[in-house]
């Protein structure tokens, strides 16, 4: 009996052995690594889930505005030469694929050692000494990459003055720009900067009215801006100082102030950019306008309003795909506008606010258009067709001249079409 009872236990204790031994090799793969039972043992360790363990991260995508690895960039422009030294002139755009497009690039020419010549990009170019120092990709007929910013006060109007880096001896002529409706100025700042880059002087004023309320302007407001900055020009602290070019001016606007730039342009006072009592008269000195985003449209009734320039060289700038001032209501406008020259830029893919630092900005009305074109590249193509427009009638400049009449601009942009009148 004794002898059974140890017989068992032994068997009992060799059984016990063999099926820990099993139950481990059940855990081991073909790799002779431990692998889990299942989800629930693997995780006693630490009580969490698998979830927790892991982190979110956003896959890099070309088209949400940063240049990731393997892009060139994500939006936007930028000058050939900065590119490669191959080229000498031009603006590339970033196109869908997030790779650079130079095929509005202008190729520079071989020196004798078969290699390109450096373009550092400064043109005349200072540096200048102010607070607030901006810098703009500088395109192919710009001057400088460099300004001065400006906060300043006229009357009631608080008014932006960017200054391009010139040379101090240099006078340049000044464009005003009355901003659109509920547009604050700011919001133009791309606009203003790209324009400077040509050597003129830009001026952006805000005006609030007592009814209408706040960025509100009317045509008496470039009458007072222009004034100041003339009489500045003769303050030797001023930095306007003997910069200003007194002969000319010209006017800009948009939407609204387009409205108000009509009514200055033909020295006419009308609402809602004129008071009804008021007595208005336009500065001799006006000699171009560029209006964004303007016809005469009446919201009312559906009419359109005659123009008459007098003759003072107008060009009118529109974006193809505006849902507020349509494409087809400026071309009416067009129409029945008398006074020469004229001309039509259209902006393909251009919605109402394509002039302005992004879309849709903040306080204005929102436009139902849906820009196709890069937001900056519509900055830059309205810029610097109304650069070229200012130049060629302001300066007599006979390569803006060409650019704007001859075919040549229209030629080189792609986003654009052109129409004399």
């Amino acid at each position: 009996m004794k002898k059974f009872l140890l017989f068992f236990i032994i068997f009992s204790f060799c059984f016990f052995i063999v099926s820990c031994d099993n139950d481990t090799e059940d855990k081991t793969d073909h790799t002779g690594e431990q692998t889990p039972e299942n989800d629930e043992n693997n995780n006693q360790h630490d009580g969490k889930d698998d979830s927790e363990d892991e982190t979110e991260v956003s896959e890099p995508y070309c088209g949400n505005g940063i240049v990731e690895e393997g892009e060139e960039c994500d939006g936007g422009a930028t000058t050939c030469t900065d590119i490669s030294a191959s080229f000498s002139g031009g603006i590339a755009y970033c196109n869908d694929e997030c790779e650079w497009d130079t095929s509005t690039c202008i190729l520079a020419e071989e020196d004798d050692n078969g290699e390109y010549p450096d373009d550092d990009n400064g043109g005349d170019d200072v540096t200048p000494d102010c607070a607030n120092m901006y810098e703009v990709v500088k395109g192919e007929h710009a001057l400088y990459s460099k300004g001065c910013l400006y906060n300043m006060q006229v009357g009631s109007n608080p008014f932006d003055l960017y200054i391009p880096a010139a040379p101090s001896e240099k006078k340049m002529f000044v464009a005003i720009y009355m901003q659109g409706g509920k547009v604050a100025k700011e919001h133009y700042s791309n606009h203003s900067k790209i324009l400077s880059s040509y050597g003129i002087i830009v001026a952006v004023p805000k005006n609030d009215k007592t009814l209408e309320g706040a960025d509100m302007t009317e045509n008496k407001v470039f009458n007072d801006v222009w004034d100041y900055i003339k009489g500045e020009s003769s303050n030797q602290t001023a930095p306007l100082y003997n910069i200003v070019e007194h002969s000319k001016v010209a006017v800009m606007g948009h939407s609204n102030g387009g409205m108000a730039a009509l009514g200055i342009i033909q020295n006419k006072c009308e609402q809602p950019t004129c008071g009804m009592f008021e007595n208005y008269e336009s500065p001799p000195e006006v000699a171009a306008g560029i209006l964004y985003g303007t016809n005469t449209r009446n919201p009312f009734t559906g009419s359109i309003g005659d123009v008459n320039t007098r003759d003072i060289p107008t060009m009118f700038i529109q974006g193809t795909v505006d849902g507020m001032a349509t494409h087809a209501d400026t071309l009416k406008t067009l129409d029945v506008t008398t006074g020469r020259p004229l001309v039509l830029v259209s902006v393909q893919g251009a919605n109402h606010y394509g002039i302005t630092d992004t879309n849709n900005p903040a306080g204005a009305r929102t436009d139902s258009g849906v820009p196709t074109i890069d937001q900056y590249v519509a900055n830059e193509t309205i810029a610097r067709w109304t650069a070229m427009y200012i130049k060629a009638h302001l300066k007599n400049d006979g390569e803006a001249n060409g650019y704007v009449y001859d075919g040549i601009g229209e030629s080189e942009d792609p986003n654009v079409e052109v129409d004399i009148y």
